[in-house]
């Protein structure tokens, strides 16, 4: 499953997918070459709308996993 991290000073939060600190393009090039077939967005704690941070998940992903 993917979730992001973002971290704002001491604070450390959970992000939608793109908009945290984690390195998705190496971490979605590792995740194609182990072969993995299917991505599962986790967002644990939101600090907007949840369907408004699963939207923004899901187009992030969209831009960079052809």
């Amino acid at each position: 499953h993917l979730k992001d991290v973002a971290s704002f000073g001491w604070e450390v939060t959970f992000a939608p997918v793109g908009e945290g600190n984690l390195n998705w393009p190496d971490i979605l090039a590792a995740f194609k070459e182990a072969g993995a077939e299917w991505a599962f967005v986790e967002q644990d704690v939101c600090k907007r709308d949840p369907f408004d941070c699963v939207e923004s998940s899901f187009k992030y992903l969209k831009t960079v996993l052809n």
